[in-house]
C-alpha cells in the first residue's frame, strides 16, 4: 500500500519531487494543492486559474475549502504580481486559526508584502510562518521561511554583514533530514551577489556556480532562472561576452517577470560589444548550436 500523502509532505516538497507526488486525474485535496504549488512554482498562470475554479467544484463540502481557496487565489495574485490587501487582510484572519494552515498561509502573506516591498511586516509573517512550520515539523519549510525573514533583513539593514548567516543556512539546508535545494541554491546566490556588490567578480562567480550546480535539479524554476541571470550580469562584469549570450539566449523565454527586467539591462551591455547571435540547426532528433 502507497503511504499517504498528507498536507505536510505536499508543502515541504519541492519542484523535483512534486510531479511524482500530485500527477493523478483524481486529486485528493492534499494532492490538489500539490498541484497548485507545482503550476505556482512553474509561474504558469492559465494552470493556477483552472485549479483555483476548480476547487471549489472538488472540493465544496471539505471543512478547508476557504484555506484552500484563499491559498489559491493568493499565490495566483503573487504570480501576477499583484498586491490585493483586501485579500491579504481576509487571508491574515484565516492565519490566525489554530489550523494546519497556519503556517502556510502565513508565508504566502509574508511573500505578498514582500512583493509590495514591505520588508518589515513581511519579516514579521515570515517568523511567524517560521514558528508554525517547526511546530508541524516541516523543516524544509521553516528553512524556506527563514532564508526570506534573512533577506527582508539584507534589505532592512544593507549595511549589516549577513554572509556567516547565508552560509550557515546553506550547510543546514544540506542535512540529510532536511535537504532543501532550493534554500541551499539562494543562499549560495545571496553570497555571490554580496560578493558583487564588494566587485570581487570572480569570486561572485564560483559562488554563483556553485548555485547553478544544485539550481540543475529544479530546471527552469525561478531560483534556476534568477542564478543564470546573475550569472550573465557577471560574465558581462568580467568581459566574457560571448558566455554571458549563451545564459542570455536560454532565458530569453523565460515566464518569470523578474528575469525580463534583468534581461533588459544585460541586452544593452550584450548590444554595445556586437556579439554574433547564435543560430539554430535543426536536426531530426534535436536542436545544436553553430559556434
Amino acid at each position: 500500500m502507497a503511504d499517504k500523502i498528507t498536507f505536510e509532505r505536499i508543502i515541504e516538497a519541492g519542484l523535483e519531487d512534486l510531479p511524482a507526488l500530485c500527477q493523478t486525474d483524481s486529486p485528493s485535496f492534499e494532492e490538489f494543492y500539490g498541484q497548485v504549488i507545482l503550476s505556482f512554482l512553474r509561474a504558469d498562470i492559465p494552470s493556477i486559474e483552472k485549479l483555483t475554479l476548480r476547487a471549489r467544484i472538488y472540493f465544496d463540502s471539505h471543512p478547508e475549502i476557504q484555506h484552500l481557496e484563499m491559498a489559491c487565489l493568493l499565490r495566483l495574485k503573487l504570480v501576477q504580481k499583484k498586491f490585493d490587501q483586501a485579500l491579504i487582510a481576509q487571508a491574515e484572519v484565516l492565519a490566525a486559526g489554530k489550523t494546519r494552515w497556519q503556517g502556510e498561509l502565513a508565508f504566502i502573506v509574508a511573500n505578498s508584502y514582500e512583493l509590495h516591498d514591505n520588508h518589515s511586516v513581511s519579516q514579521k509573517w515570515f517568523v511567524r510562518a517560521m514558528r508554525s512550520f517547526e511546530k508541524q515539523s516541516c523543516f524544509r519549510k521553516n528553512l524556506q521561511a527563514r532564508l526570506q525573514a534573512l533577506i527582508c533583513e539584507n534589505h532592512l539593514n544593507p549595511q549589516r554583514n549577513l554572509l556567516p548567516d547565508y552560509h550557515d543556512l546553506y550547510r543546514i539546508s544540506l542535512k540529510k533530514d532536511r535537504r532543501d535545494i532550493e534554500v541551499a541554491t539562494n543562499c549560495l546566490l545571496n553570497i555571490s551577489r554580496d560578493f558583487r556588490r564588494g566587485r570581487t567578480f570572480a569570486v561572485a562567480l564560483k559562488y554563483c556556480n556553485r548555485a547553478l550546480t544544485l539550481a540543475e535539479f529544479q530546471f527552469g524554476s525561478l531560483s534556476h532562472h534568477l542564478s543564470l541571470v546573475h550569472r550573465a550580469s557577471l560574465y558581462c562584469d568580467l568581459g566574457r561576452f560571448y558566455e554571458a549570450r549563451l545564459d542570455f539566449d536560454f532565458l530569453k523565454n523565460s515566464p518569470y517577470g523578474e528575469i525580463k527586467s534583468s534581461l533588459n539591462e544585460i541586452q544593452v551591455v550584450l548590444a554595445k560589444d556586437k556579439i554574433p547571435i547564435l543560430k539554430p540547426i535543426v536536426t531530426s532528433s534535436s536542436r545544436t548550436f553553430k559556434k
